[in-house]
């Protein structure tokens, strides 16, 4: 998964079940904070990223969101479970999950098979 598509999965999960209002996130692989802009909820998805100059965008319904990355143009799936999460990302052809506990947001990308931590 390209780290742009897993920070923006990280965050928007992140936001989905935390609850959190935050507009940025902590990358701790790249030691760098990531903002965003837009809307997250329930039922639809608009964010933008400055650092990629695109949006992600998409719609859920009953925790499962169909997404779709406008800079590296290809679909998301995200399924939100309590307080974890799984897809499918269709740019690299793998399923990824992770789970979210306070702030911490953990990422395990299938692609690469490693774990990313991020903080909301």
């Amino acid at each position: 998964m390209k780290d742009n598509t897993r920070r923006v999965v990280a965050f928007v999960a992140g936001r989905l079940i935390s609850g959190s209002e935050a507009w940025s996130i902590y990358d701790c692989e790249a030691s760098r904070t990531c903002r965003f802009s837009g809307t997250v909820s329930p039922e639809q998805i608009l964010v933008y990223d400055p650092e990629a100059r695109c949006r992600v965008s998409g719609y859920g319904e009953k925790d499962c969101y169909s997404l779709y990355h406008h800079g590296n143009r290809h679909h998301i799936e995200l399924k939100i479970r309590g307080s974890s999460f799984e897809g499918y990302d269709y740019g690299s052809g793998a399923h990824f999950s992770g789970s979210v506990d306070g702030s911490s947001v953990v990422v395990f990308d299938g692609q690469d098979r490693r774990y990313y931590y991020f903080t909301i």
